[in-house]
């Protein structure tokens, strides 16, 4: 899964954080194979939002992030909303290399996973009708625990508030298993990826700590 993240940044002294957006590529294939089946559109991207925050002193990083997205193809008489997201609290330690230029490696922990929403369209229907024919629509998820290791470069030049991070995760689920909601197992899950790769850029403004050299 790769993706193009763009952070809007409200900066403080040792930190920052905001608002983020992006695409990722997802690998759906589980959930493509059936829409090829019934020649309806694939999912190849889906569009992500949510938040993230950092502090960063003496070389240690911590805060975290959180996102999320879906996307929806239809064919025929069926809607199929595909979404994806998850959140994480993170902890890291970057080095300055070079001037104004900080690898780093970080740990995320928190939960992550997908989700798939298949409805039939319909017209207007009645009151009475809704009680005797209420499935008209099946949600299957699945998710886990989920750990996050990613790696990266921060690029924050000493005399601008403007800087550039590049961050690769791998977003684990542990889980191949689908559900149906309350517990109820799917059986003959199909096998499905055990995480997600992403790519992230991230626009930041504010000021970091860059703490004291040795």
């Amino acid at each position: 899964m790769v993706g193009v993240m763009i952070a809007l940044i409200i900066g403080q002294a040792g930190g920052f954080g905001g608002y983020s957006a992006g695409v990722y590529r997802v690998n759906t294939s589980a959930v493509n194979s059936k829409l090829e089946a019934i020649s309806a559109p694939l999912v190849k991207t889906v569009f992500v939002q949510g938040g993230s925050g950092y502090s960063f002193v003496n070389n240690f990083m911590i805060g975290g992030y959180g996102l999320g997205g879906s996307k929806e193809v239809s064919k025929d008489s069926l809607k199929i909303k595909y979404g994806i997201g998850g959140g994480y609290f993170e902890v890291g330690y970057a080095k300055e290399a070079l001037k104004g230029v900080f690898p780093f490696v970080m740990l995320g922990i928190g939960g992550f996973g997908e989700e798939v929403l298949i409805r039939g369209t319909m017209n207007d229907v009645s009151w009475d009708s809704v009680w005797i024919n209420p499935y008209r629509e099946v949600r299957m998820s699945r998710g886990s625990f989920s750990v996050a290791p990613s790696a990266g470069i921060m690029i924050f030049p000493r005399n601008s508030f403007v800087g550039l991070m590049i961050k690769a995760s791998y977003n684990t689920i542990f889980s191949d298993t689908w559900e149906v909601g309350d517990g109820v197992k799917l059986a003959n899950s199909p096998s499905s990826p055990y995480g997600f790769f992403t790519v992230n850029a991230s626009l930041i403004f504010g000021g970091v700590a860059y703490g004291k050299k040795n």
